[in-house]
Parts: structure tokens; sequence; C-alpha cells
């Protein structure tokens, strides 16, 4: 993974562990699907939290938003 995308991650991660970024966000930072920052989050055993943010995001990216 170049040095770059490594740092985008890491920083995602960091956010979004600290509530300051949701997952589709922290995601989009981190360049990666929903699906796998979840993965990436669960493997370093990271608390996911669930909160209005995220339900509004879940609810665009239902209705096929970005």
């Amino acid at each position: 993974m170049e040095k770059v995308q490594r740092l985008r991650l890491e920083l995602a991660i960091s956010l979004y562990s600290q509530g300051i970024l949701g997952l589709g966000k922290a995601a989009q930072l981190a360049s990666e699907s929903r699906s796998e920052m979840n993965r990436l989050l669960a493997e370093r055993q990271v608390p996911m939290h669930y909160g209005p943010e995220e339900l509004a995001e879940d609810l665009q990216h239902g209705r096929g938003g970005q």
C-alpha cells in the first residue's frame, strides 16, 4: 500500500473511532467501500457507532445516492 493511501486509511480510522466521521465519510476518505471499511474497523476491533449521521448515510446509500 502506498504511503499516501496508508495515511488516508489511518486518518479515516482515527477520525471514525473518535466519532468525528461516520462510516460513509471515513470510507470515502480512505477510498474504500463501506463494506471494506467495516471489515478494516472490525479487524482492528474499533467499536462501531451508529447514530443519526450513519442512518442518514444508509438511507441515502439505499436510495442510490453517494
